[in-house]
């Protein structure tokens, strides 16, 4: 019995010539771009999601989709970091006082039943701009529509990304 096999080309880093070399480095500052060999990642589990507002049920699936098939077989030793994982996933999206229940449905998926409880949610909001900024335009439209306004379920990706827009105003000006 014999089969055939088609060639592999494998991809291995390839040293730049002494002129590509000092180009980079003398005119535009760069490094050399280098040609690296492609891993396949690990296979991963499947999660579904029940009893859960959808932006909870997101950050869950997409949090807990990313441990490996092989990090799942021993399902008991494993619930701990399960747990913590769905713990920090919801608190990212207000709920605090989440529970949630596990079941493997078989050695790729992962069923999460959750009780959300209620969420946290902003209920007064100060940004205070001192300085030069208080009279600055691009500062007051920010101050009028922050990421996360009063009576939105808290959001730490909307808390930061209101951050980062105060800290780039910061720097720009």
């Amino acid at each position: 019995n014999t089969h055939a096999s088609a060639p592999v080309n494998i991809l291995k880093p390839q040293k730049p010539s002494l002129f590509t070399r000092i180009r980079n480095v003398v005119f535009f500052w760069r490094k050399p771009i280098e040609v690296q060999e492609s891993i396949p990642a690990e296979p991963t589990i499947t999660v579904s999601v029940t009893g859960a507002p959808e932006a909870l049920a997101t950050n869950l699936r997409e949090t807990l989709q990313q441990i490996q098939v092989v990090e799942f077989e021993d399902f008991q030793s494993g619930l701990p970091r399960l747990r913590s994982l769905a713990t920090d996933s919801a608190q990212a999206v207000g709920y605090y006082t989440a529970n949630f229940r596990f079941r493997k449905v078989n050695d790729r998926h992962l069923n999460v039943d959750v009780v959300p409880d209620t969420p946290v949610k902003v209920s007064t909001q100060q940004i205070l701009i001192t300085g030069e900024g208080k009279t600055d335009r691009a500062y007051n439209r920010l101050l009028k529509n922050p990421d996360l306004a009063v009576g939105d379920i808290f959001n730490h990706g909307e808390y930061e990304k209101t951050k980062s827009r105060i800290q780039t105003l910061a720097t720009e000006r």
